[in-house]
């Protein structure tokens, strides 16, 4: 008698073990793709990375860090006293963005200056901004 107790005990303890285990694995609404529902991102293999902290690590940077955007086009003026530069893009637009303290200048892969940069005027650049702010992160000098 002593033995079937002891028995069911275990057992009680083994299958709520099992059940808690159990739920651990998924949360409900979580998909195995991470929540996808079968949309792969680009670059993402097939199936997706399964990697559900990882996804929100980046799905936080993403939140914490502005939208970057690059564009090719042409140096059409700098305005040191206001900080900006002016670029006419490929399809013909200007776009005016501000360059920070922060900005990178590059010109044959080495930094320049800002009084550098007003002596390439009609220059091809490559420009990477901040979307928002249009603050600029880099322009490199073709």
């Amino acid at each position: 008698m002593i033995n079937v107790k002891k028995f069911l005990t275990v057992l009680a303890v083994f299958m709520l073990s099992l059940a808690l285990l159990a739920g651990c694995g998924t949360t409900e609404g979580d998909t195995q793709n991470g929540g996808n529902s079968g949309v792969v991102e680009k670059g993402e293999p097939e199936g997706g990375s399964g990697q559900e902290a990882e996804n929100k690590d980046v799905e936080q940077n993403e939140a914490q860090s502005p939208a970057v955007v690059t564009t090719d086009g042409t140096l059409k003026a700098v305005d040191a006293e206001a900080g900006t530069i002016t670029i006419t893009t490929q399809d013909g637009n200007e776009l005016v963005l501000k360059a920070t303290e922060e900005s990178k200048i590059l010109f044959d892969d080495s930094q320049s200056s800002d009084a550098q940069l007003a002596d390439m005027i009609g220059s091809e650049v490559n420009v990477e901004y901040q979307e928002e702010s249009k603050n600029v992160t880099s322009i490199r000098i073709k």
